[in-house]
């Protein structure tokens, strides 16, 4: 996975539900995704792995969006809580298919990007974490563990 410049964001009219941004790939319009603000967009192979805030103060919400070579949506993972705030900020490059990055407060987050879809149970993601009602997933999301403190001497 490397960091790319491809992708951009261009305002798409409001029309009272999520907000919505018409993607551009090499300048050329791909469609509309969803949020207000490109923050990251990482190559890994033919994919691409966009993460895309909504600009909304006090209830951001973060969207990790898995795209085919053709600009197309395979898969969407959505960060947020009701009345949480959340600031993206990229952390490291933890593989060839996997990065860490905070938003909430707390422990940072880890994606990873799966090389073929794997079972999943509905349900079974970490706080927090949102996605549609599917049995497979392509897309990995999980808190990475709080440094533990030793209260030993």
């Amino acid at each position: 996975m490397r960091e790319t410049a491809r992708y951009g964001l261009r305002p798409h009219p409001a029309d009272g539900g999520e907000r919505r941004a018409v993607l551009l790939v090499d300048g050329d319009e791909a469609g509309t995704v969803p949020g207000a603000v490109l923050e990251a967009q990482y190559q890994a192979g033919p994919e691409a792995l966009l993460f895309l805030s909504h600009d909304i103060p006090f209830e951001e919400q973060l969207d990790i969006l898995l795209l085919d070579a053709a600009a197309r949506p395979l898969e969407r993972v959505s960060l947020y809580g009701a009345y949480a705030t959340g600031s993206f900020r990229p952390l490291a490059l933890t593989g060839p298919d996997a990065l860490s990055f905070r938003f909430f407060g707390g422990p940072p987050w880890q994606v990873r990007i799966l090389p073929r879809a794997r079972w999943r149970r509905p349900f079974s993601d970490p706080h927090g974490v949102h996605r549609a009602r599917r049995f497979s997933t392509r897309i990995e999301v999980r808190p990475l563990a709080a440094p533990s403190q030793d209260a030993s001497p």
